[in-house]
């Protein structure tokens, strides 16, 4: 099991990103939207609130980007939006 085991430094901390997330709640996929501007390439990290990691997504560089539920149990998960560089969104999402 791997868990999420970072500490955020301020200094690297651009929260410029806007997002929507929805449906949400949901109960199989929802699609997260981004403002990408600058067209950095971004990965999403989903976890649990212990901070275990259960799915990441890298590359992203599009508007959209779609979270699959896959065997994930129904609860309260977050996201961490980062580019290389930066720490930039992070979220709620529920699958009931």
């Amino acid at each position: 099991m791997q868990k999420l085991n970072e500490t955020l430094n301020l200094n690297n901390i651009n929260l410029s990103v806007l997002f929507l997330i929805y449906p949400n709640p949901t109960k199989s996929s929802a699609i997260l939207k981004i403002e990408n501007p600058s067209n950095e390439v971004y990965a999403l990290t989903l976890f649990t609130s212990s901070g275990e990691i259960v799915q990441t997504i890298k590359n992203i560089t599009s508007n959209e980007i779609k979270i699959e539920r896959q065997n994930l149990p129904s609860g309260i998960y977050y996201f961490q939006l980062k580019s290389e560089k930066q720490f930039h969104s992070m979220g709620k999402l529920i699958f009931d």
